[in-house]
């Protein structure tokens, strides 16, 4: 069963990408992971 991590501020410049990028980095060593930029303004994620 898939699980959802979301990582949410409204505050720019708090780690979101960097938060996210890290931890799907780890959790990719043992399960499938996909990520999603939903910043429509400024993604971070490429």
């Amino acid at each position: 069963m898939a699980k959802v991590i979301a990582v949410h501020s409204f505050k720019g410049g708090t780690g979101k990408t960097t938060l996210t990028a890290n931890l799907a980095a780890i959790l990719a060593m043992h399960h499938r992971v996909g990520v999603m930029d939903l910043d429509l303004s400024g993604p971070g994620l490429h």
